[in-house]
């Protein structure tokens, strides 16, 4: 008897049908998940391209709207540009001003930078490394050479020359030939002087002129230190002294003078003299020009002043001394006054708000300073009077 049964062209036992009966239903099931997972799979494809066509529709629209709307964007950005003035603007009121007493919040300074009359050359280490040593006379006397034709109103030479130097030197005989140089001084104050008159403005100093060839050809010698006799916390400019009856010039306003052109000038009493937040200490003040500088104050310092290192303006100038093209001159030194100085490890320095700060950088300073209180006292003058 033939218990075999044909099945898709193949003959199979009976046993092993029987056995496939009871194996079916579990194949059944795996079969029922691949399909629900190949179904879910196709779902999920079919809504990942749905929202890749939403998105680039709504980026073609987006894009669209930005295209059409440019007028709006060009708006916005005008929008932004004038808050950046309106920002501008209130730095009177927040910003490096504040150090200055005002009747508007917004002020002159706000529309330049005090920083912009004053430019500083310095003598950094790596300067007298190239160099081979720090800069002599002669050295300086081509940088300042180059500086005044260039346009400079007033170059300053913050180093002292104290010792002889070369006979007919360079210095000396451009000394002999410009007013606009202004070579550096230096005072000793009397400590003394305190306890006598405790308070008072300091009429009793030394003073320590350079060399006499430079000192009898030089226009405008300014002293280059300051008042630190109570200390580095009560630093004082002393803008100009007074000793039997000769005035003697800080830097700064020596170079203020040679910038404006002062061939006269009137010694006051200061309105401010009696003031308790003065401390009698500048019971002065000098009037030029329209300029009205106090006897003495003690600078703020806000401000940080970029500089050019003394090496590469010699070796410009030692360029045009030898084929003199009016091209290589830099007129970006138009019209500002310069301060030549150490800027070296060994350079001297004074500490303000806790920060060691070089000697030329207060200088900077105490001539911007000078300007801005007289560009505030016009302003709020000119609006008192409206």
């Amino acid at each position: 008897m033939n218990t075999s049964k044909e099945i898709y062209n193949q003959t199979y036992s009976l046993n092993y049908i029987n056995k496939m009966k009871y194996t079916t239903e579990p194949a059944n099931s795996r079969r029922v998940a691949i399909e629900t997972a190949a179904g879910f799979c196709r779902r999920g494809f079919i809504l990942a391209l749905v929202l890749i066509f939403t998105a680039a529709a709504s980026y073609f629209y987006l894009a669209g709207t930005a295209s059409g709307g440019a007028l709006d964007q060009l708006d916005k950005l005008k929008k932004a540009e004038n808050k950046m003035k309106e920002i501008k603007r209130k730095r009177f009121d927040q910003g490096e001003s504040l150090q200055y007493s005002r009747s508007n919040p917004i002020g002159p300074l706000d529309f330049y930078d005090p920083r912009d009359s004053v430019k500083v050359i310095k003598i950094t280490d790596g300067c007298v490394k190239k160099l081979k040593k720090f800069p002599d006379a002669d050295m300086v006397a081509d940088v300042c050479d180059y500086m005044l034709r260039s346009g400079a109103s007033a170059v300053g030479v913050e180093m002292l020359y104290e010792t002889p130097a070369i006979s007919g030197g360079r210095l000396h005989k451009l000394l002999l030939r410009t007013t606009r140089v202004a070579l550096a001084s230096e005072v000793t104050l009397d400590p003394d002087s305190y306890f006598k008159n405790w308070g008072a403005a300091a009429r009793e100093f030394n003073l320590k002129l350079p060399y006499r060839a430079f000192n009898d050809a030089a226009r405008r010698k300014g002293y280059v230190n300051f008042d630190d006799t109570e200390g580095f916390a009560r630093l004082r400019c002393r803008t100009f002294l007074i000793k039997n009856k000769e005035l003697f010039l800080s830097m700064p306003l020596a170079l203020i003078f040679i910038k404006e052109n002062a061939a006269g000038f009137d010694i006051v009493k200061s309105p401010a003299g009696g003031d308790e937040k003065n401390d009698d200490y500048s019971k002065l003040e000098i009037r030029f020009n329209n300029l009205i500088v106090a006897e003495a104050f003690i600078p703020q310092c806000a401000y940080t002043f970029s500089f050019e290192e003394f090496g590469g303006v010699y070796e410009k100038a030692r360029n045009f001394i030898k084929s003199p093209d009016p091209k290589i001159l830099n007129h970006a030194y138009d019209g500002r006054i310069i301060l030549i100085g150490d800027g070296t490890q060994n350079a001297k320095t004074y500490v303000i708000k806790l920060n060691s700060i070089h000697n030329i950088d207060i200088l900077a300073n105490c001539i911007t300073e000078i300007y801005n209180a007289n560009a505030i006292r016009g302003f709020n003058e000119k609006n008192l009077n409206k």
